[in-house]
């Protein structure tokens, strides 16, 4: 559905360091097939979870549309989002990094948009919006894990802090066209499909362009 998602699930490598052990660093040979996996295997799990998603009201097939309705920005994000990392990968010979756990860039991801959210007044209505949904996220979830399997494994990129992955993910984001009028269209058209507790959420978006 929401292949933006994809950057974060490609990068999501935790930072937080096993004392002084290391692993080899990916090559592009090895991530590439794994980047075209993860974006052929969003549609097809968001398809067989759809049941979490009509148990809360909504249309599935309708929402999938609105999603799809804004494809060519979320396709601009993520390839700027892939692009943003040139050194994660080696087209040469790889070197060895610190070994990384898997959670460190989703918390930073969760603490920036909850900042947002809570910038626009919104935090606990969303929040209680995702507590509905989270059999969704995690049904989403497994299968994304079970899809790609042991890609790439005994590998990791070689990215920056959490917190600067987070900010040009969303630096592309933004460059992309992910912003109020385009935000607020996608809102309303979910809303529409069926759910209703966006109602009071949807008018108060507003995309800036600040950390």
């Amino acid at each position: 559905m929401i292949r933006l998602i994809v950057s974060l699930i490609i990068v999501i490598l935790f930072e937080k360091n096993y004392g002084q052990q290391t692993v080899r660093q990916c090559t592009c040979n090895e991530i590439e097939p794994c980047q075209k996996l993860a974006v052929e295997s969003v549609l097809p799990c968001s398809d067989q979870c759809q049941k979490f998603v009509s148990s809360m009201g909504g249309n599935y097939q309708q929402i999938r549309s609105c999603f799809q309705q804004k494809q060519p920005i979320i396709d601009k994000a993520m390839q700027c989002s892939q692009d943003a990392f040139p050194e994660a990968c080696s087209r040469t010979q790889p070197k060895m990094i610190p070994k990384r756990y898997t959670k460190g860039i989703e918390i930073a991801a969760m603490n920036e948009i909850n900042k947002q959210l809570q910038r626009m007044g919104i935090a606990e209505q969303v929040t209680n919006l995702l507590s509905q949904g989270r059999r969704f996220f995690k049904c989403f979830q497994s299968c994304m894990t079970k899809k790609l399997g042991k890609c790439a494994d005994g590998c990791h990129l070689d990215l920056p802090s959490d917190n600067v992955v987070v900010q040009k993910i969303k630096s592309c984001a933004l460059r992309s066209g992910v912003q109020t009028a385009a935000m607020k269209d996608l809102c309303f058209c979910i809303e529409r499909s069926g759910i209703r507790q966006l109602a009071g959420i949807c008018p108060r978006i507003q995309i800036f362009e600040t950390k």
